[in-house]
Parts: structure tokens; C-alpha cells; sequence
């Protein structure tokens, strides 16, 4: 018996989320709302830590938003909250997303007796001590699928943190194709190029390795200006290491805002020196829009980008093959017209947002069928 032949009620399908910052996991959590059936699902949406910058487009999509605001470290009214919810609610699927997200949100879904838990893994999580990855193996004995968003998070979760492999199954992020369109107009300035990086400002992100390498750079093209978009725990250390380099004149700074289009279109260039990443959303947004890339070989990004073809990578960590890679092509911009179309195709054909939505979906409809036909 298929969900079709039911004809019963809308599945209520309960996303959980650490905050509604700007990021990978918010964004593709956004995106799926807004592609979902909503013929078939009831949506609500919790948080773990409060809002975020992106409140007014969650809002726009009429899910049902619950903001728990998580105080103490172990998190037990947190708990009790999701779980009080998840019954009166009568929630049948629980979907979370990050560390918070998937600990807090697992756990009151667990207790709630959710018949379907489902995670979505977005990084390789390097930054993650012991601790971490036991309540997360521990977890994954309870949660009937877990979504990884490249094949070398896949991997990862594997080897590292030691989950079943017939429990993990690789969907990558997409995006929406309509919201990011290709650049006709895009000119690469040879004489005053832009660079751009754009992503919170971690130590994972390379803020630190690009203002290095872009030091190099001066030295031969001294017009070349980077543009840095995003907040986070290391502005402090990189406003440091940009005085220290006396580079003050080639930074622009730039807050994060919901649509980076505005920020993309005066890049000829945007830079990925991620120390290490699951996928890379703000690199697919880039290729869609035509948008030259430069990332580190690392990770999911070596499954988007084929250097020389699609974009450009270099050894993760090399600065000096960072700086080699940017003045080459600042000095022989050729064939970029020919990448930028590659970079495009790519997304269209492996990353879109209405297909990815389609297979979240297909396994939301599959486990509860499964369970309510047992």
C-alpha cells in the first residue's frame, strides 16, 4: 500500500535546526520548504538557539516556526520543550540538521516515539572531538536514515565516526537555478580584478591562507582588491593579519545578507581555499551564475569542480599555489568564457534544488510507508 492509495492526512514533517543563521544546512532546509508537496506534508519548523537573519523568508513559506531558545550546556527543558512538542503535534517525521540540531532534536524525537528520524550530514567535521562523534554514533542507531551531502562526507561518516554504511545515502545540496542565473554581462576586470570569499568567518573557510597568497598577488597585479562577506568567531584574527600584511587598502568588507546575487556580480572571481568542506553551497551558487572559481582540493568541492574544466583548484593549505593560480589567470584570461559555461552546465545537470527536493522527499514518503505498512 503506497502513500497515494491512503488518501489520509497530511505527514506532519518537523525540520529541526540550530538557528536560523545564514549557511549551508539553513539555506537547503529553506529550499526544500519551498519544494516540498504540500499536498502530502505538514511543516513545522523548530530551532535549537533561537533566530537568525533568515526568519522573513522562513516565515514566507507559512511553515509552522517554534524558536526554543537552548540556555544550559546539557539542554534538558530544550528536550522536554521538542518533546512535548513532537506529541502534542503528533509528529511523524523529524528531520535535523547540525550538531544541535541533530543531538537535542534526536533525542526529545527518540523519547516522542517519532515513528521516522532522519539526519542530514553537511561537513567532514574535523573540528569535532571524540565526544561529539560517540553521541552521534550513538544516535544513529535510532535514526532510520542519514543523508550525507557529498560522497566524501559519505566516507567520512564511515571510516571516522564509524556509522553503518547501509544507513547513509549520498544527496547532494542544490540550489535554485531561477534565484541564481548566469551572468551574460560578466566582464573579467584584467587591470582592477575582484576577488571575493564569501562564507562565515571560521578557521575552516581559509580566510587566513587567501590573505597570505593575495599578498603575493600584489606583488605582481598591486590593483587586485578581495572582498570579504561574512561574520563570524575569527574577524578579529583576520582584521589582524590584514594590518599586519598592510593591506587595508585591498580588503572590502562586506556583511552577509540572504541574497549574495548583488555580491557575486562585482566578483571576476571568487576563491574557496576551504580547509576542509562537505560540499560548498556559495561554489555552486558562483558556477551558476558563471561565476570563475578557485578552491582547495578538498573534500566535496573536488566533486563539483574539475580543474581546468569547470573551475580551478589547488593543493589545500599551498598559499603559493593559491597566488600561482590567481596571477595566471589574471594574466591569461582566455579561456574563462569556455570554464564559465562548463561551471554553469555542472550545476544545472547535478545540482538543482527541484530535483534534490524530489529525492528528500521520495525518502520521506518511502520510511513512512515502511513503517506503517509493517
Amino acid at each position: 500500500m503506497t502513500y497515494q492509495e491512503q488518501n489520509k492526512q497530511k505527514i506532519n514533517l518537523a525540520f529541526v535546526l540550530c538557528s536560523l543563521n545564514f549557511g549551508g544546512a539553513e539555506k537547503l532546509v529553506l529550499d526544500l520548504i519551498k519544494n516540498l508537496d504540500k499536498q502530502k506534508f505538514n511543516i513545522h519548523l523548530l530551532t535549537i538557539k533561537g533566530s537568525g537573519d533568515l526568519l522573513s523568508q522562513f516565515q514566507e513559506t507559512r511553515a509552522k516556526i517554534i524558536l526554543f531558545d537552548k540556555k544550559s550546556k546539557i539542554g534538558l527543558k530544550t528536550i522536554w520543550q521538542l518533546f512535548r512538542y513532537f506529541k502534542k503535534e503528533k509528529i511523524e517525521i523529524v528531520h535535523t540538521h547540525l550538531f544541535a540540531g541533530d543531538t537535542w532534536g534526536r533525542i526529545a524525537a527518540c523519547l516522542a516515539r517519532v515513528p521516522v528520524i532522519i539526519s542530514t550530514e553537511h561537513n567532514v567535521n574535523l573540528d569535532e572531538g571524540y565526544f561529539k562523534k560517540l553521541i552521534k554514533r550513538i544516535l544513529s542507531h535510532f535514526t532510520k536514515k542519514i543523508i550525507a551531502v557529498s560522497a566524501a562526507v559519505k566516507d567520512y561518516q564511515i571510516k571516522t565516526e564509524k556509522i553503518p554504511a547501509q544507513k547513509i545515502e549520498v544527496i547532494y545540496n542544490g540550489i535554485n537555478l531561477q534565484k541564481f542565473p548566469y551572468f551574460t554581462d560578466y566582464v573579467f576586470h584584467q587591470a582592477t580584478p575582484t576577488l571575493g570569499i564569501i562564507g562565515r568567518l571560521e578557521v575552516q573557510k581559509g580566510h587566513l591562507l587567501l590573505l597570505q597568497a593575495l599578498s603575493l598577488v600584489c606583488q605582481k597585479h598591486p590593483a587586485v582588491k578581495l572582498m570579504i562577506v561574512g561574520q563570524g568567531s575569527e574577524q578579529n584574527n583576520i582584521q589582524t593579519i590584514i594590518t599586519k600584511l598592510g593591506m587595508e587598502k585591498s580588503v572590502i568588507w562586506q556583511k552577509p545578507q540572504a541574497d549574495i546575487i548583488p555580491y557575486l556580480a562585482k566578483l571576476d572571481l571568487l576563491v574557496a581555499p576551504s580547509l576542509w568542506e562537505g560540499l560548498g553551497i556559495v561554489v555552486l551558487e558562483a558556477l551558476a551564475c558563471g561565476v570563475p572559481v578557485i578552491a582547495s582540493k578538498v573534500d566535496g568541492i573536488k566533486e563539483i569542480i574539475v580543474d581546468g574544466k569547470n573551475g580551478f583548484l589547488f593543493e589545500k593549505g599551498n598559499q603559493q599555489e593559491l597566488a600561482a593560480k590567481i596571477i595566471n589567470l589574471i594574466n591569461h584570461p582566455e579561456n574563462l568564457e569556455q570554464i564559465r559555461k562548463s561551471g554553469s552546465e555542472t550545476i544545472k545537470q547535478k545540482f538543482d534544488i527541484v530535483d534534490i527536493s524530489q529525492k528528500y522527499q521520495k525518502i520521506y514518503l518511502d520510511l513512512y510507508e515502511n513503517i506503517i505498512n509493517q
